[in-house]
């Protein structure tokens, strides 16, 4: 079963010095701590055109960065391109993971350098790389240093090499990247799993097509006045961003005052408080573009920067331009984990087939119930062809090797975790041990990374006090595997309830 953050398999020395280093912290912080200090304005992001003049010479050093491009065009079968995921504004950095996200039939990865950003002198870097070449889509890299001096300011993290194996455009995504201070706390923002949820800028690779040029009108769409339009001479008569194809100013009311531009004042500011709608100009009524038209909001307070203002945005630490809300909760779908409130979050649910929207599709378990309710009864699970019965319900399975077959006993994979339970979290009740970073398969190892440690602790830490169909500010958090009572609830019986597996760790 899938991991519910992507990161890069740590190897066996990277586990002992961090979890060193982790459990360290704990002691010394407490579990519940978070970061002292003001939050740094780091950024991170994807430049795929990392050599602008054609010279050869990358424009990025490991601590400078050049011009940052989003898009880039390539040849298939042409030579080995690199791109560079880079960082800014950040704190001192002792350890990153980036997990990179392609679409496998455009590129693959051949070749990776970590020994960027943190490699200076002094510097002593334990790697944390997936296997190269890479073509399943998902790669991970990350590098921690166990010495220093630990560095600040911008520069590359990873610089990664391409190979384009076959035409189209291919998103270059950062779906999830861990940043580690001196202290080993996260630096924020993050979301309740680690990952920084602060400004990522992705990119597009172009093979054998010209980058994305929505309505055909020769201008790329990250630079379209109006991308929907086409509109090739870009004309924008009011100055304003918007092309003038795109720029409308309804008609007035027979006698209303207008400006120059023949707007009310109405009609361009609809909450009137001196910012104009999106869309909209006027030298008389308003200025620039409200991001909030509907609520006044004259100081235009937006502290995530999506454009939407702090009064009316529904994820006020997670940008979401769309507001999408699933669930008409008080919580948008970007910062929502579980869109229909039935317990398991929504990455979790994409990735094992069922419908994150569906409260009544949850995650397969071998049940003898159809849980997802799309492609039949416990699929996925081991059928006995003779008697046509999956592993869970055939009587002449047993799993454990226990001498009690597998429907007669409570815990069929040998787990010390009762198979009710496993359903509940929708770990794998067949399975005692995870075989991969993605499966769901021992209830409290819930990094999946085969030991229940200090690394599984601390993510408690955002989840504490959420409640199933709750309404307070961390039920939207509540996710059914950390509930190790179970009560829909989770509080500090489910971390004392981690004890009896602390330090523990597991052979597939």
């Amino acid at each position: 079963m899938k991991q519910l953050t992507k990161g890069a398999a740590l190897g066996i020395p990277m586990v002992g010095i961090v979890a060193g280093l982790a459990f360290l912290a704990f002691l010394l912080a407490g579990p519940w701590g978070d970061s002292t200090g003001a939050e740094p304005a780091v950024s991170v992001g994807v430049d795929v055109d990392i050599d602008d003049d054609g010279d050869t010479i990358p424009d990025n050093t490991a601590t400078s960065l050049g011009s940052i491009e989003a898009c880039i065009e390539v040849d298939s079968g042409g030579d080995p391109f690199d791109i560079d995921v880079y960082i800014t504004d950040v704190p001192p950095l002792q350890g990153f993971n980036v997990a990179f996200n392609y679409d496998p039939t455009v590129l693959n990865v051949v070749g990776v350098d970590v020994e960027q950003f943190l490699a200076t002198d002094g510097s002593n870097l334990v790697l944390m790389l997936d296997p190269l070449p890479d073509r399943d889509g998902d790669y991970g890299a990350g590098a921690f240093d166990t010495s220093g001096p630990h560095e600040s300011g911008e520069g590359v993290l990873v610089r990664l090499t391409l190979q384009a194996v076959g035409s189209g455009v291919s998103q270059a995504d950062i779906t999830c990247v861990n940043l580690w201070d001196p202290n080993f706390h996260d630096i924020p923002p993050t979301d309740p799993y680690g990952c920084f949820a602060g400004p990522i800028f992705n990119g597009q690779i172009a093979v054998d097509v010209q980058c994305p040029d929505t309505d055909e009108d020769t201008i790329p769409d990250g630079v379209d006045n109006c991308p929907t339009v086409p509109n090739p001479d870009q004309a924008d008569g009011d100055s304003d961003g918007v092309g003038d194809v795109c720029d409308d100013c309804p008609g007035t009311a027979p006698g209303a005052a207008v400006d120059d531009n023949g707007c009310s004042q109405i009609q361009v500011d609809e909450d009137l408080d001196g910012w104009c709608d999106a869309g909209e100009s006027s030298p008389t009524w308003c200025t620039g573009t409200d991001n909030c038209p509907t609520i006044a909001n004259p100081d235009q307070a937006d502290g995530d920067v999506d454009n939407v203002g702090d009064v009316c945005d529904n994820c006020l630490e997670e940008p979401n331009t769309d507001q999408a809300n699933h669930d008409s909760d008080t919580y948008g779908d970007a910062c929502d984990l579980d869109d229909d409130n039935d317990g398991f979050i929504d990455t979790a649910e994409v990735y094992y087939g069922s419908d994150p929207l569906n409260p009544n599709s949850t995650l397969e378990v071998c049940d003898g119930i159809d849980n997802d309710g799309n492609d039949g009864v416990d699929e996925g699970f081991d059928i006995d062809p003779v008697n046509d019965e999956p592993d869970c319900t055939d009587v002449y399975a047993d799993t454990d090797g226990d001498t009690t077959y597998n429907p007669y006993d409570d815990d069929d994979d040998g787990d010390t975790v009762v198979d009710t339970f496993e359903h509940w979290t929708g770990c794998d009740s067949l399975d005692h041990c995870p075989n991969h970073q993605y499966e769901q398969a021992w209830p409290p190892d819930f990094d999946n990374d085969k030991t229940v440690d200090i690394f599984d602790v601390v993510r408690f830490r955002p989840l504490l006090g959420a409640n199933l169909d709750g309404g307070g500010p961390k039920d939207h958090n509540f996710d059914r595997r950390y509930d190790l009572m179970p009560d829909n609830c989770i509080d500090i019986f489910d971390v004392v309830s981690m004890r009896p597996y602390f330090n523990e760790s597991c052979t597939p």
